[in-house]
């Protein structure tokens, strides 16, 4: 049965991250377990007392129109290779939803890491809530920016960077909210615009991105929702 993870078991875990997204080096994954971890926001699913599969549960807060609901985000789901196929991850998973549900979470949401896991998730409850955008800029688009560009990695890289992204998006009829450090791991890994129900709203750097842009906005993966009993 799957279960919250011990400080102990970090070592491992992040061996199974390590085995499931091997393009991440192992600073990146040191850095990304000390802005993450916490013991109430892992879950494991054990074999021989070791973990094997994982996926952090993220806390944040949906902002829709003028309600707000407290929500769980999937990140980071892995197995390792040599237990995948036994439906460990499966198990994991609904111990999630029912551990979001004990703690009066509205949902959970995630983004598949591949287009052909949406149909698995399906399987969850989950269907599709908002997609990803990637937008590319030149050297010349860049330096056109001149100044822009630079008040654009300042505004990314400050320390209460979470606290300034909440401002911007105040008055945005739906959007998600982060403690700081979670907002500090988005910003860092952030690969374009995530696109939510009544609009757009920026990931990281692209918050700052010129408007006349956005039709040069290529889609990509989407992210899904499954609503909770609480």
């Amino acid at each position: 049965m799957a279960e919250l993870s011990r400080p102990d078991q970090i070592p491992a875990l992040k061996a199974i991250w390590a085995a499931s997204f091997p393009e991440d080096s192992h600073e990146l994954i040191d850095r990304a377990f000390g802005r993450l971890y916490r013991p109430a926001d892992c879950m494991v699913e054990c074999r021989a007392g070791r973990p094997v599969s994982m996926a952090f549960l993220l806390p944040a807060v949906w902002h829709n129109g003028p309600c707000t609901y407290p929500v769980q985000y999937i990140y980071a789901a892995a197995t390792l290779p040599a237990y995948r196929g036994q439906g460990l991850f499966g198990a994991l998973l609904r111990q999630a939803h029912e551990e979001a549900s004990r703690r009066g979470q509205a949902a959970s949401f995630l983004r598949p890491g591949e287009p052909s896991l949406t149909a698995y998730y399906r399987r969850f409850g989950y269907e599709n809530w908002f997609t990803a955008a990637v937008l590319r800029l030149s050297r010349e688009e860049l330096a056109a920016l001149g100044g822009r560009a630079a008040g654009i990695a300042r505004f990314s890289s400050c320390p209460d960077y979470g606290a300034r992204r909440d401002a911007l998006l105040a008055a945005h009829p739906c959007w998600i909210r982060w403690e700081e450090r979670l907002a500090r791991q988005a910003v860092d890994t952030a690969s374009g615009v995530l696109i939510g129900p009544g609009g757009g709203y920026p990931a990281g750097a692209g918050a700052a991105l010129p408007a006349r842009a956005a039709g040069r906005l290529r889609p990509g993966a989407s992210g899904m929702l499954s609503q909770l009993p609480v």
